[in-house]
């Protein structure tokens, strides 16, 4: 995870940092149940847990964050973590704003 911290035009400090999507299961580890008999079945299932996002944010997306404020921004462009600080503000413009942090 690339993490880069970067001033708008107000002075106000940012960090942006880029977030991957993966898949978590809700166990970990070996599973403790005891095989059902033979002749049935087992009636319970693994559980996986899923995140739904938006086609543009499967691939992962950039998260803007001040004291205030959390933006975010999909999909990630390549590279973003080493261009300049105004190229990434005009990313910042471009993100969608999720919620004020005040």
């Amino acid at each position: 995870m690339a993490l880069r911290e970067f001033a708008d035009e107000r002075g106000r400090v940012w960090q942006v940092c880029d977030v991957l999507p993966t898949y978590v299961e809700r166990r970990s580890g070996t599973d403790r149940r005891r095989q059902p008999r033979p002749g049935t079945r087992e009636r319970r299932q693994k559980r996986q847990h899923r995140m739904m996002v938006a086609p543009r944010f499967r691939s992962g997306w950039l998260v803007f964050e001040t004291r205030s404020e959390r933006r975010r921004l999909g999909p990630i462009p390549p590279g973003w973590e080493y261009w300049p600080d105004n190229q990434l503000r005009v990313l910042l413009h471009d993100a969608e704003v999720l919620r004020s942090l005040v």
